[in-house]
């Protein structure tokens, strides 16, 4: 597998026990069936889309493999179309869905169950899916390349529960801890660390990264440091606070974009955001799509979060330039609001 969770790639070695354990525990969280029809509408070269193929193989259920340019204009016939009853998705293609539906109200897919990782998955579109797809459930998911998944919520658990992204699957763990690598108690924010059999046995011919990102702990399995920031409340549920590439510090305070992100997607008309943090004098950017005024999207946030995680500039955009994987392509971004 092919890591992105910094800058350069790195090729992730992956065991077939690894994998197998991990594909299980997943499974039992997810609960998929025999009679699904999953619709996935993501790369194989993404390990999210590949999973699918492996879920369907030990569920029975049948896969329905579409392209990513198919998650456009033509998503919602395409969902109707093949019957799909379990939709794996990432924001943008969750929010393109909204947005379709929202064209054409008379329109209901058979879904059953959407599921989600690979970004936070925006509360207000989560609320418009559910509006218009009743009986649909959700299940969020936290994971990295180097451990497939590393939590998932109980279906609909993100109501009982919001801001959280799930528990540790089952014979695993998931902890904060601190500068020292001392675990912390809950509630209090940290780098996130996963233990046990799903974690990966490190990165081809890269020894030096691969002790530093997957140490030996107590003779035990070997865990992973993920690099990403957040909690554990007192039932175990992790929140996730920011990925260590969205964390950053503007005007001498430390924000996060994803953060940012959330605030400007709660502001009316705003449909999506994405943060560019700061880069040698360049400050922070947000750009958006949606009927709104740039201008008013940064005042309107002010009502949001604090006065100095608000960026200096918002640029209004018709749409955010996508990975393949259907994250946002930052590089692409930076060159999109360079020409604005």
């Amino acid at each position: 597998y092919t890591s992105g969770t910094t800058s350069a790639p790195k090729a992730v070695v992956s065991t077939h026990q690894q994998a197998l354990f991990a594909v299980r525990a997943i499974r039992t969280a997810l609960d998929y069936r025999l009679e699904d029809i999953v619709y996935c509408p993501l790369p194989l070269s993404f390990d999210y889309g590949m999973y699918q193929l492996f879920l369907g193989a030990l569920s029975g259920a049948r896969v329905h493999l579409g392209l990513p340019a198919e998650v456009g204009p033509t998503l919602l016939r395409n969902l109707v179309g093949c019957g799909a009853t379990v939709l794996a998705a990432v924001p943008a293609v969750a929010a393109t869905l909204a947005r379709l539906l929202r064209r054409s109200p008379e329109v209901t897919p058979r879904l059953r169950l959407l599921t989600n990782t690979g970004a936070a998955m925006p509360a207000e579109t989560l609320a418009e899916l559910r509006a218009a797809v009743p009986g649909m459930r959700v299940q969020l998911m936290f994971g990295l390349t180097e451990c497939k998944r590393a939590a998932i919520m109980p279906p609909d658990g993100d109501l009982a529960h919001p801001g959280a992204c799930g528990r540790a699957l089952p014979g695993t763990e998931v902890f904060a801890v601190d500068a020292k690598g001392d675990r912390l108690p809950p509630g209090e924010v940290g780098e996130l660390v996963v233990r046990g059999p799903n974690v990966m046995a490190g990165y081809w011919r890269r020894p030096e990264l691969t002790a530093q990102r997957f140490p030996l702990r107590d003779g035990l399995f070997p865990q992973l440091c993920t690099g990403d920031h957040g909690w554990l409340d007192e039932e175990g549920y992790i929140h996730f606070v920011g990925r260590l590439d969205d964390l950053y510090k503007e005007r001498g305070f430390r924000v996060s974009a994803t953060e940012v992100e959330a605030a400007a997607r709660r502001v009316a008309g705003v449909e999506q955001a994405a943060v560019l943090p700061p880069a040698g004098s360049r400050p922070a950017l947000l750009a958006v799509v949606g009927e709104v005024v740039p201008q008013d999207v940064l005042t309107a946030m002010r009502e949001e979060i604090e006065e100095f995680k608000i960026p200096r500039r918002c640029v209004v955009l018709e749409e955010l330039p996508l990975t393949r994987n259907g994250k946002v392509d930052r590089d692409l971004l930076l060159a999109e609001v360079t020409r604005v």
